[in-house]
């Protein structure tokens, strides 16, 4: 059957169903939809296990999101003039310990680089909706184009560079699709969830130092189980571009791309392949922050 999705937002309905979720192992439509009656199947020890591990998923989502607690937006604006901005999208849950990592990790690099962090997600922590409501990425993205537009007026001459996490790089490259050519200097994905197939087109037209994805095969978890459960951040179901990477687009924008897979050595930092890992401070400071300049590679 198909089902209405008229009159409730994703908030309430998740809210509504997360715990009759947990304790009856139902899945709600807006993560599976059922089409055509579901036939009569008998309970079983593997049916069982998987409704566990759905509910498990469902309520580590609920409560947790990408990260660890809330907190409020803030922007770190260096003594000296700044030379570039960066615009922080983090990833589901908004907790912003990923923007406390980058930060620190700019404090010591020694750029001049203000970092402003762009506020996106629902109220709360909750997570799964900021992962599976797609109508809610792409309008927080056209949010954000508005408010980097407006960055660029008040800040003639002064690179911008955006730089989002997991969830978060759906929000971003929805953004970018509505930014004119070469409005931004570039644009930093790590660890996306949105889908390996997302057309990446519009994104690197508007990025004028190209765009940098970063991502790790062994994201088993949130990239590999979850994503398979709820789907990816662009509402797909496939692999998603933080495990394996971005499909490169037929076309002369290709050049613009730059892809790196995890490697061993990059351990040292503290990345050592999980979902987190493309947020350890050391991990940006090493490999990230340099991209944040005029000098980084093209």
């Amino acid at each position: 059957m198909n089902i209405d999705r008229s009159g409730e937002s994703v908030m309430t309905f998740f809210l509504r169903g997360a715990w009759r979720a947990i304790a009856q192992g139902w899945m709600p439509a807006r993560v599976v939809e059922l089409r055509g009656p579901a036939p009569a199947v008998p309970e079983c020890n593997v049916i069982r296990a998987i409704r566990a591990r759905y509910s498990l998923w469902l309520l580590l989502a609920l409560v947790s999101g990408c990260a660890s607690r809330p907190v409020r937006s803030e922007v770190l604006a260096p003594l000296s003039p700044p030379t570039g901005i960066v615009y922080f999208v983090d990833g589901a849950g908004g907790y912003q310990k990923s923007r406390s990592s980058l930060e620190s990790a700019v404090r010591k690099s020694g750029l001049a680089l203000e970092v402003r962090s762009f506020d996106w997600n629902y109220p709360n922590g909750f997570g799964l909706a900021d992962e599976v409501d797609v109508a809610h990425s792409r309008a927080q993205g056209e949010r954000l184009a508005q408010e980097l537009a407006l960055c660029q007026s008040l800040r003639p001459g002064v690179p911008v560079y955006v730089v989002a996490y997991s969830a978060g790089c759906a929000v971003a490259l929805a953004a970018a699709d509505s930014l004119s050519p070469d409005s931004v200097e570039r644009i930093v994905l790590l660890s996306p969830s949105v889908s390996r197939e997302y057309d990446l087109r519009k994104a690197l037209r508007a990025a004028r130092s190209g765009m940098d994805v970063f991502f790790s095969e062994r994201d088993r978890f949130w990239l590999g189980v979850g994503t398979a459960i709820v789907g990816t951040s662009d509402g797909k179901r496939q692999s998603a571009a933080g495990r394996v990477g971005f499909v490169p687009p037929a076309d002369p924008l290709i050049a613009r791309l730059r892809q790196y897979p995890w490697d061993p050595s990059v351990a040292w930092s503290g990345n050592t392949g999980g979902h987190s890992g493309t947020i350890r401070s050391s991990y940006l400071e090493a490999y990230v922050v340099p991209l944040l300049s005029p000098a980084g590679p093209r």
